[in-house]
């Protein structure tokens, strides 16, 4: 099976207005680094390393705004394009 995987990262920070999702990509599992997937409104694919605070921050803010459209059923206007993410 081909795995869709990222051979390196970027250590520009990605601005959060941006990012409608992310996924973690964990070494060992079909990937030879480790790293955090962000899903951009344009469809990009940008991977960032997992441990600096601003990629931390970046997935905590989207956790909490994907719970935030979650509870009003993606009805509000900033929810539209965010990723379901199953709770």
């Amino acid at each position: 099976m081909a795995m869709d995987c990222c051979l390196s990262v970027s250590q520009r920070e990605i601005p959060r207005h941006v990012v409608i999702g992310y996924q973690p990509q964990v070494r060992g599992q079909g990937c030879s680094i480790g790293a955090v997937v962000f899903t951009t409104r344009r469809g990009l694919k940008l991977c960032a390393p997992t441990d600096p605070t601003w990629v931390t921050d970046l997935m905590n803010f989207m956790d909490r705004l994907i719970k935030k459209c979650h509870e009003t059923n993606f009805k509000a206007k900033h929810c539209k394009k965010l990723k379901h993410k199953r709770p």
